[in-house]
Order: C-alpha cells, then sequence, then structure tokens
C-alpha cells in the first residue's frame, strides 16, 4: 500500500535570514529622510538662532512643507540657547513628550507624527541615545556638553540656501510689479485710441473688440505675483496698441506726424550762457533805487552806481589810493540792496542807512 508525504510546503522564507520582531528602541530611517538629508555635514558658521528662526519662517511658504512643520519648529526653539549655535557644537534640544504635547496642545500620538515629518523633511536630525529618553547636561558657561533628543543644525545649514531664495523672491516680486503697471499703462493707451477709433468711426478695425481683448488680458495681469506668464501678456498688449496705432496712422496721417523732440536736437531749445549775470542786472539798479530814496526822491531804479577810482585804500601802504575796480563785484547784499529786494522792510525801518560806499572818504593824517 503507498503512502503519501504529508510534510508541509517549503516556506517562502527558507534560505532568507528573519530579523527579530522585537521592538529595538530606534526611530525607521525612511527613503525620504536619508535622501534630504544626504548634503548636511553637521557644520555650521556661527548664527543668531533667532535670525535662523525668522529665515525658515519667511521661506516656508516657498518649501512646499506641512504647515504642522512651522509650529514645531519654533516650539523647539525654545528649549535651545544663543550659545549653541556658536558653530563648535551642535544644537541639540531635548524636551520631554509630555513637554511637546502642552506646548502643542496635542496628543502624544499627533506628537509622533509631528516629529517623523520633520525628520523626514530633513529639517531636525535625531541624536537620540539607548530608549529614546531626552535628556542634556550644560556647564557652568551654558554650553552642551552631553544630550540625547534633536538636532537643529539642518536649519543653520540651510540658512545661506533659504536667503538666496527669498532675494530670487523678491527680485521675482519686483519684476512681476514692474510687468504689471506696464500692462495697465498699455491697456490704458488702448483703450485710448479704440475710444478714438470709434468715435470717429475709422473703418477696417474692430475697436469694440480690440477694447475686449485687452480686458481679457487685464483680468489675467491681476494677482498673478510671477513674472513668467506676466511677459507673454505685455507682449500681446504691445501688439494690439501697434495695431490700434497704425489703423489710425493710415486713418488720418496729417494728424499723426511724428513730431516728437525724442531724437531729434534740432527741435530741443538752445539755452544760450551768455546771460547777464544777476550782479550786473540787479544790483546797481538797487543800490541807485535806495540812493534816491535816502535823497527824498522817488526811487528810480534806472539810476547806476557811479565808479568811484579815487576812494583810499583802507589797509595798503604805498599812494594811498586804491586802483580802479568796479563797483560791484559779485552780489553784494547792503541794506539799500536788499530794501530794493524786500520792500515791505521799508515800512519797518524810518530811514534807510547810508551806505559805505556814499561816506566821504577819510583823510589821512599827515606826517610830520
Amino acid at each position: 500500500m503507498a503512502t503519501t508525504d504529508q510534510s508541509p510546503p517549503p516556506s517562502r522564507s527558507a534560505g532568507r535570514r528573519v530579523l527579530p520582531s522585537r521592538p529595538t528602541g530606534r526611530r525607521r530611517v525612511t527613503p525620504a529622510q536619508i535622501r534630504n538629508t544626504a548634503d548636511l555635514s553637521g557644520c555650521f558658521e556661527t548664527v543668531s538662532h533667532w535670525r535662523v528662526l525668522a529665515v525658515f519662517k519667511q521661506a516656508f511658504p516657498l518649501l512646499g512643507l506641512d504647515e504642522r512643520l512651522r509650529t514645531l519648529i519654533d516650539v523647539l526653539f525654545r528649549y535651545t540657547q544663543a550659545q549653541d549655535w556658536d558653530g563648535k557644537g551642535l544644537p541639540i534640544v531635548w524636551p520631554s513628550r509630555w513637554q511637546l504635547m502642552r506646548d502643542l496642545g496635542l496628543g502624544l500620538r499627533s506628537v509622533q507624527v509631528h516629529i517623523a515629518l520633520a525628520l523626514e523633511a530633513g529639517l531636525i536630525v535625531s541624536h537620540e541615545q539607548g530608549g529614546g529618553q531626552h535628556w542634556g547636561f550644560r556647564d557652568a558657561e551654558g554650553r552642551i556638553t552631553k544630550a540625547s533628543g534633536f538636532s537643529l543644525a539642518p536649519l543653520a545649514e540651510r540658512l545661506p540656501q533659504w536667503e538666496r531664495l527669498l532675494e530670487v523672491q523678491r527680485q521675482e516680486a519686483a519684476e512681476a510689479a514692474r510687468l504689471r503697471r506696464e500692462c495697465g499703462f498699455l491697456r490704458r493707451q488702448l483703450l485710448e485710441l479704440t475710444a478714438v477709433g470709434a468715435a470717429q468711426a475709422v473703418a477696417g478695425t474692430l475697436w469694440e473688440e480690440l477694447e475686449a481683448q485687452a480686458e481679457a488680458l487685464i483680468a489675467q495681469v491681476q494677482g498673478v505675483d510671477d513674472p513668467r506668464p506676466l511677459a507673454p501678456l505685455a507682449g500681446r498688449l504691445r501688439l494690439l496698441l501697434d495695431q490700434a496705432t497704425q489703423a489710425l496712422r493710415q486713418a488720418f496721417p496729417a494728424d499723426c506726424e511724428d513730431d516728437s523732440p525724442y531724437g531729434a536736437a534740432a527741435l530741443h531749445p538752445i539755452t544760450p550762457t551768455n546771460q547777464v549775470s544777476i550782479a550786473n542786472a540787479i544790483a546797481p539798479e538797487a543800490c541807485g533805487h535806495a540812493q534816491e530814496v535816502e535823497a527824498g526822491g522817488t526811487g528810480s531804479p534806472r539810476r547806476l552806481v557811479a565808479v568811484r577810482a579815487d576812494r583810499p585804500a583802507g589797509g595798503e601802504s604805498g599812494s594811498g589810493h586804491a586802483p580802479a575796480m568796479p563797483a560791484l563785484r559779485g552780489f553784494p547784499v547792503t541794506p539799500e540792496v536788499l530794501m530794493h529786494l524786500v520792500p515791505a522792510l521799508r515800512q519797518r525801518s524810518r530811514r534807510v542807512p547810508t551806505s559805505w560806499r556814499d561816506s566821504p572818504p577819510r583823510s589821512e593824517p599827515r606826517r610830520s
């Protein structure tokens, strides 16, 4: 009688090494975590931790990360100090799970999910020892000597990258604002031309259609902060503006002559450089006016100051007379000139003081 073999079929894991299923107390490492931390070296220059946190918050919308990570990183920075960011060691924080539950206002499972997301994104690195307990020691100067927790060094290492990202974003925002202003300017010009064409009933162009196309293009411009899609829209508005301009030039050739002075030097007014100086034009008339006022006359500005060539020179030795020179050099602001320039001062002054030019010359004492 034949017997059949009732032995079970061989297992699929035969010949393979089966890993123990008991927990090891270590965190699982995911492929995304390895990919996001591959460029980290753990070294960074001295930096302020408040600056790192501020730049991280500014660049966070550009990183495409989970919104929960912003709150977690903000909470972790409460457990670090300024001396931890001198570049000589790692800025490790060791808050307990219960402290994180209190600060985040979440349950234990939610806190674990937040930590796993931060580790996978490469924002923090695990430096846990033993069974995952968090603890740390500082010396008398407050520096970390030994700790088990999470390192915030990846944030300091990525600081230059985030600053460059913010600078590029600022430049793109400025370029987008310029393109939006240009599109608005082109739209206003185009609407003015379409209004003229429709009012004059210029044939050959559908002015209502041009206006509708301009409004459709400007509707796509609103709220766009990326300059890349704005540049083609501005180009299409320029083409519509050129089309409307050419249509009006053909309809009214006499009224569309290029009379702009731009690029034509002959149309610019030439400013003469041989104008009379202010001293020669104003000061003599002012002094003549003041002399007539002092003499009791009408103050006609037609009188001029006489040049006195025989006036003695006050500090020179020798002949005792100064050489002939013009009475006005530059723009002398004498009381008489001031009275002429500001007529309101005449009412406050009872009489015009005598100018030094009108005083009689002093005779030099004779030497024995």
